[in-house]
């Protein structure tokens, strides 16, 4: 009997969360994963801020494992929130009075933790050793048998495919445009979504946003903000 064929490899350089939703979606197809990040472990940098999950939110579980869904309540900024018409939505605050101006509504909505939703969903690869830690990307070759990453220590590993998630700044990206810092260097998509309430005659405030993003939408009406008519 013939053997079974060994699932191919994807190394994912980058253990953040686009890196690591991508590897448990990988995983579930039936590929090999392994990650590569240069930091030194999910406790590098204390940095954290919470996210909100609506839309994309069936589709993110849908990719997780059984395990990392099953802890996904962990990664929630209030474990102890109930939820409701009134949590679940988006309130839009005056800056002026702190009144709510008025609420999107987000069926579903979730609140995070960005650190703590990292954590979870890298627990399966920490224990099934499928993350490298201190692994500083510095050359891709290209082989007949896949391609081989070499690493800043002098380590290197062959994969059939490589998936770049390393940020704004990425290596992957930086090699692949043949090591030009300039032509990989990532650029804005021109389009940006910001709200700013200002009282009638103040529009000269927005106007450094107008500067930077010329194509916008100002929206003008009545409501009342710090006894001023707009």
């Amino acid at each position: 009997m013939a053997a079974a064929p060994q699932p191919q490899k994807v190394a994912i350089i980058g253990a953040g969360l686009t890196g690591l939703v991508t590897a448990h979606g990988l995983r579930k197809a039936g590929f090999d994963v392994e990650l590569f990040d240069q930091e030194s472990g999910l406790d590098a940098r204390k940095r954290d801020w919470p996210l909100v999950l609506h839309w994309a939110l069936p589709t993110f579980k849908s990719l997780l494992s059984e395990s990392a869904l099953a802890h996904f309540p962990d990664a929630l900024c209030n474990r102890h929130l109930e939820y409701t018409p009134e949590t679940e939505a988006m309130p839009c605050l005056s800056g002026v009075t702190g009144e709510v101006l008025f609420r999107s509504s987000m069926p579903g909505a979730r609140r995070v933790s960005r650190q703590r939703l990292r954590a979870v969903m890298a627990a399966d690869f920490v224990a099934s050793g499928s993350i490298r830690w201190g692994k500083q990307l510095e050359k891709i070759d290209t082989q007949d048998s896949g391609v081989q990453l070499t690493f800043s220590d002098g380590t290197t590993v062959t994969a059939d495919y490589v998936l770049g998630a390393d940020g704004a700044s990425s290596k992957v990206r930086q090699i692949l445009f043949g090591g030009d810092e300039e032509v990989a260097r990532a650029r804005p998509s021109g389009f940006m979504c910001a709200t700013a309430i200002v009282r009638h005659g103040d529009l000269s405030k927005i106007e450094p946003v107008l500067r930077t993003h010329p194509v916008a939408m100002v929206m003008m009406g009545t409501e009342s903000v710090g006894g001023s008519s707009g």
